[in-house]
């Protein structure tokens, strides 16, 4: 059993809520626990353990995503994650591992988008910027009417 267990490459410089957001989206995309499958950080140091990338879990996401057609819900976890990176001074960790959905964010997210959706979405971003931010307030009171 424990000869099975691996430690997640390069854990010492990648914070530990960025490392857990990657393994929780894992268990959302795969179905499927890959922290059952590393060793608990106060054990590494005890026994030599083969070390997984993190580019490999994100690679492993990217393909069980692909097989739904990106309909699963995370997509838009990652996505944001995406968006999120490049807005701060991050280091890039979500970029790098998710590389093919970091180059297909538009198409993956456009894709998702289903009769009105999309035509609603090109109206949104075709009206000029103040009444754009009024739609967000808009949103707010509909959906509160319709509860």
């Amino acid at each position: 059993m424990i000869e099975n267990l691996a430690i997640l490459s390069g854990r010492e410089t990648i914070p530990m809520d960025i490392q857990d957001r990657l393994l929780e989206l894992y268990q959302k995309a795969c179905n499927d626990s890959y922290k059952s499958k590393l060793v608990d950080e106060q054990y590494v140091e005890l026994v030599q353990f083969k070390e997984v990338n993190p580019q490999n879990i994100g690679r492993l996401i990217e393909d069980s995503l692909e097989e739904g057609e990106y309909k699963h819900p995370c997509i838009i976890d990652i996505l944001e994650q995406l968006d999120s990176e490049t807005e701060s001074e991050d280091k890039g960790y979500w970029s790098s591992w998710f590389s093919h959905i970091a180059n297909n964010k538009a198409s993956i997210f456009l894709g998702r988008l289903q009769g009105d959706e999309r035509d609603h979405t090109y109206q949104f971003m075709k009206a000029p910027s103040s009444k754009r931010q009024k739609w967000p307030s808009l949103w707010i009171i509909q959906t509160l009417r319709a509860l």
